[in-house]
């Protein structure tokens, strides 16, 4: 837990570093008062249209951090050999900027921040107030550039993912330097994570899971998988019926003659392997075949 408190820590903290344009504000201090400069009609437009960009830019990059973070390089594999070839293609797409997790989320993050912290510095001159621009900025983000984007590529992420794949590789070798840098302290620090590898237990319950979830697969059809995943803990007596219970229909002395009547008898009984035992039923010493005989 203390790990991936630090490394989300380390993310947050160094792309607001970045995203903060400059240290310097802009200070029209004189003796009297300050103002801001009046813009014409063609600088407000283009303001107000960089504000549009910028939310939807903030919306863009929370809804791919959301859709690419919630897939796997093992689901990722998986999709690559389905056979729904739409799906194959959306992955083949997605995989090779999956391969480093850790460079994909501080990329996508130091971008998002550094949207959601310039639109509060344009949409200031856009409102005229600095406490109304931050509030104006916040509702913005929160709702089209959170809530919303969020939503539909947490449901959408894998198509959404593909579409948007070579714009973020785009982004990746724009922020290599930065990205490249946090990622490998993040590798260092968390580990490489390359998918999830389910042990034979967690397979078990997993297909146990779908088959109760989605009532598809056929009771025999799980019980057979299951059975499989057991194979290697399982030794020859878990796996044998007693024998009371195999041979309790019919069975032959060794020593019986196998005249008319006994075939007869061999016949009547419907079974291909009839056991042979000497004495006792329980010391089996051979298999007699029916269809030697009829």
């Amino acid at each position: 837990m203390l790990r991936i408190i630090f490394g989300t820590f380390l993310i947050i903290s160094v792309s607001r570093v970045l995203a903060f344009p400059s240290w310097v504000l802009d200070e029209r201090v004189d003796n009297q008062s300050t103002t801001h400069k009046s813009m014409n009609a063609a600088e407000y437009w283009i303001k107000l249209f960089s504000t549009i960009v910028l939310v939807l830019l903030g919306g863009l990059f929370a809804g791919l951090t959301i859709g690419l973070m919630s897939l796997d390089e093992t689901n990722l594999n998986i999709l690559i050999r389905s056979e729904d070839p739409k799906k194959r293609k959306y992955a083949a797409r997605i995989l090779p900027i999956h391969k480093n997790g850790h460079l994909l989320l501080v990329n996508l993050l130091v971008c998002n921040v550094l949207v959601n912290e310039t639109l509060p510095i344009i949409m200031d001159d856009v409102i005229g107030s600095g406490i109304s621009a931050i509030l104006a900025s916040s509702t913005l983000i929160l709702l089209f550039g959170e809530i919303i984007p969020q939503a539909i590529c947490a449901r959408n992420g894998l198509a959404i993912g593909a579409f948007f794949a070579w714009p973020t590789r785009i982004l990746i070798w724009l922020t290599f330097i930065v990205s490249y840098s946090i990622s490998r302290v993040l590798d260092v620090v968390l580990g490489e994570n390359h998918g999830i590898i389910y042990h034979r237990a967690e397979l078990k319950e997993l297909i146990k899971y779908h088959e109760s979830s989605t009532k598809r697969g056929g009771d025999l059809n799980i019980t057979i998988i299951r059975g499989a995943l057991d194979f290697q803990d399982k030794v020859a007596e878990d796996a044998i019926t007693p024998l009371d219970k195999v041979f309790i229909v019919f069975m032959i002395s060794n020593d019986i003659i196998l005249d008319r009547k006994t075939l007869n008898e061999i016949y009547l009984c419907g079974y291909s392997r009839i056991p042979i035992y000497n004495g006792s039923q329980n010391n089996i010493k051979g298999v007699l075949l029916a269809k030697l005989f009829l």
